[in-house]
């Protein structure tokens, strides 16, 4: 009996120190968790630019807005980056709906640890409904050079691309690449076919050349046997 009263003291003891975690029963928001990412766009000069061309201002100092949807009050969006390695609360964003982190440019890939919860006023108080990590790549240095300048649409030129694999010759090919196809681009069609003609000239030429000097030497030596007979 002494031993039975001392395991229901201790199991008494034990729940006293163990939070234990309740199930978000709410269909709505298990729906909105489940459905939650992040997706990160490019500012402007500080702008967002939609493409109607209408703008949204945020500081010039931004450099990309990380969004974070779907966009609910029943939501809690508590991040921890791995630059600052603080941890905070998204708030809404006051011109869009949205949860929004706005970031500076960085020089080093930048990961987003993403905790979604209810909040206090729903029926998932307080509950962890999901957890996630985003990361977005560092400031990419050839959106500085002259030929992004005036391209900032094109893969290499976006300020936040993924290019670390692309070595300075690599990108100098792109580009040369890129300027060639903008010159035929605006070529008229005329001009199309005297550019392509000068160009693949040669490999329409070697090939005939080639077998021009082998039938020669063919024809050549099938003569000269029929005169030493």
């Amino acid at each position: 009996m002494k031993k039975i009263i001392a395991i229901i003291f201790m199991l008494i003891i034990s729940l006293s120190f163990t939070k234990v975690k309740a199930l978000c029963n709410d269909l709505e928001i298990n729906d909105l968790a489940e459905r939650f990412n992040a997706m990160y766009i490019e500012l402007d000069n500080g702008d967002i630019v939609f493409n109607d061309s209408s703008r949204v201002a945020y500081s010039n100092d931004y450099s990309y807005v990380v969004f974070l949807y779907p966009y609910s009050e029943k939501l809690k969006v508590i991040v921890t980056d791995s630059i600052t390695n603080n941890k905070r609360e998204v708030k809404k964003d006051k011109i869009l709906e949205a949860f929004s982190i706005p970031s500076y440019i960085h020089y080093e890939n930048k990961k987003y640890d993403i905790e979604l919860y209810g909040v206090d006023n729903s029926v998932c108080k307080g509950e962890l409904l999901k957890t996630f990590s985003f990361e977005v790549p560092k400031f990419n240095e050839y959106s500085m050079y002259d030929h992004c300048k005036n391209n900032k649409d094109e893969d290499i030129c976006k300020m936040m691309n993924n290019t670390s694999d692309i070595k300075l010759e690599d990108y100098e090919k792109i580009v040369e690449k890129s300027n060639e196809d903008n010159k035929i681009k605006n070529m008229s069609l005329l001009e199309r076919l005297i550019y392509f003609s000068k160009k693949y000239c040669l490999y329409a030429i070697i090939p005939i050349l080639l077998i021009s000097i082998y039938y020669t030497i063919k024809i050549s030596k099938y003569k000269k046997k029929v005169e030493n007979q």
